[in-house]
């Protein structure tokens, strides 16, 4: 099997490949299960005017348009590799991203323009808003995440006829300092953390008027930052580590 490199970024955790031919061994080996990878981060040749480019494939082998967190192991394997400098393009299935690496540990990568298709929309008897990040979101606001049935929920929503698609779900309360979340990631179930996902909670929670950019997303995995202005392209910074050995999660 070709090499491959594993990173984790918040709880989220990928192999990183150079070739779409190694993605069916990745996905197949031992290493699937024994690092509880999210999915295979596959690191190319741009199509286009970039440094790199990123495709992402989920661990039920379907694709991913967008991962927020997927961005940040890229720019920094890139970097590591010295396939880019400190600042960076990545092109992705949703549009070039911008990446920049502060200091060793930390990314902060641009997002696009978030859509949103509704902030109070009713689906499956649950008030929900609709985002698009380049993939598909519904934001669920509980009393509690901690005690949130996600994978019931998670599951049911995921598959649901108003996402023909399929879609995430972010289950999202206010905090103090900011949002705390729990994510059902569509192809993958329950996961650490979804920056994506992240960005889509924050959107919605500056339009309800429940936060202030810079939001502090909390997930089980780490905390993410968003930073949003409402009219340009959202931005997102968290940690980033390579794995060279099993982690207690």
């Amino acid at each position: 099997m070709a090499e491959s490199i594993y990173y984790e970024a918040a709880g989220n955790r990928f192999a990183i490949v150079r070739s779409h031919d190694a993605v069916a061994a990745v996905l197949e080996s031992p290493e699937m299960v024994e690092l509880e990878l999210d999915g295979v981060l596959v690191c190319t040749e741009p199509e286009g005017r970039a440094d790199v480019r990123m495709e992402v494939v989920n661990r039920d082998g379907s694709p991913a348009q967008a991962c927020g967190n997927g961005l940040r192991c890229i720019a920094r394997y890139a970097f590591g590799k010295k396939l880019v400098a400190r600042a960076m393009t990545i092109e992705t299935a949703s549009g070039v991203r911008r990446a920049r690496l502060i200091g060793e540990s930390r990314v902060r990568t641009s997002m696009g323009m978030p859509r949103i298709e509704a902030l109070e929309e009713e689906v499956d008897g649950h008030r929900l808003a609709i985002v698009d990040l380049g993939n598909p979101h519904c934001v669920l606001f509980v009393n509690d995440v901690e005690s949130s049935p996600v994978e019931e929920i998670g599951r049911r929503l995921e598959s649901h006829a108003r996402f023909p698609g399929r879609t995430n779900v972010e289950f999202v309360c206010a905090e103090e300092d900011g949002l705390a979340m729990r994510v059902w990631e569509r192809g993958v179930g329950e996961t650490a953390a979804c920056g994506t996902g992240a960005a889509a909670a924050a959107v919605v929670a500056l339009e309800k008027g429940l936060a202030d950019s810079p939001v502090r997303v909390r997930l089980p995995g780490g905390v993410l930052t968003v930073s949003w202005d409402g009219r340009g392209e959202l931005e997102l910074e968290g940690p980033v580590a390579r794995l060279d050995r099993r982690p207690a999660r």
